[in-house]
């Protein structure tokens, strides 16, 4: 939900229409997997209300407290906040697909996370987040030192907190 917000914010933020567009189409994209998830959970006998309102980890806390705190920040601090996960699940996504078409085959039949998986390792994903990132370095290359610096501060710690959650146990 968090991460969400800030998708919002940074669409209302936003300079021109096209940026605009392109934050409001990573706000559907954070719908879809939602609704995959939901599916997921379905599909395999979970209650979902069950398992979305389980108590966050401690790596999952500091992460969402950290996207709670730049989230208050100026644009392009929130932009920072968000590209370390958009970056990572792209790498995630490429990686996962690698692999699993060599166990399951280019459409992953029967593949136990086969929507997510296509979903992240897709070329419309990929050009998703390159648009992103070039949003990010138009905006960085218009700021302040200071502002640079606050930049790269707030992306580091969400990069940490980004490959932190991934690496939970």
């Amino acid at each position: 939900m968090t991460y969400a917000k800030l998708y919002s914010k940074i669409a209302i933020l936003a300079p021109d229409y096209a940026d605009v567009a392109i934050w409001n189409d990573s706000q559907i994209s954070i719908a879809t997997e939602k609704r995959m998830q939901a599916k997921w959970f379905e599909e395999n006998g979970y209650d979902v209300v069950k398992y979305t309102n389980m108590p966050m980890s401690h790596t999952t806390l500091e992460y969402v407290g950290h996207m709670a705190i730049t989230g208050k920040g100026t644009y392009t601090q929130v932009l920072a906040t968000v590209l370390p996960c958009a970056t990572l699940y792209r790498e995630i996504g490429e990686e996962i697909l690698r692999r699993a078409q060599k166990a399951f085959g280019r459409d992953l039949e029967g593949h136990p996370y086969q929507s997510w998986i296509l979903s992240y390792g897709s070329d419309e994903f990929q050009e998703a987040v390159d648009a992103m990132i070039q949003v990010i370095d138009d905006a960085a290359s218009r700021v302040n030192y200071d502002e640079f610096e606050e930049m790269l501060r707030v992306h580091n710690i969400s990069h940490k907190c980004e490959f932190d959650f991934f690496n939970q146990n």
